[in-house]
């Protein structure tokens, strides 16, 4: 291959290349807190009901544990949301096909 020519790319692998590159980098660990984040800060009213749980559950940030958390419903809700709202995975790549 010459790197003086131009190489004419077809729409399929023009679409599996652009694919490659968003999945190469998509940041799968830091899509769900801030999509969470997101989320909490444009809805008041959730982000209120959420605190409340948490400061009615603990007396202090040292209480609280892993354990502890998965107790809290309004929590659980909210990161299970986060996380339809918030796919670590992507699944909508198109994928090519033999017709």
């Amino acid at each position: 291959m010459h790197y003086n020519k131009l190489e004419r790319l077809d729409l399929d692998k023009l679409i599996s290349t652009a694919s490659t590159i968003v999945v190469a980098g998509f940041d799968k660990i830091g899509a769900l807190p801030s999509g969470l984040t997101y989320y909490l800060l444009i809805n008041q009213r959730v982000s209120e009901k959420l605190k409340k749980e948490i400061r009615e559950s603990f007396k202090s940030s040292k209480e609280i544990t892993m354990a502890g958390v998965k107790n809290l419903e309004y929590v659980d809700a909210g990161i299970l949301e986060a996380m339809r709202l918030c796919p670590l995975l992507l699944t909508s790549l198109r994928c090519k096909t033999q017709t």
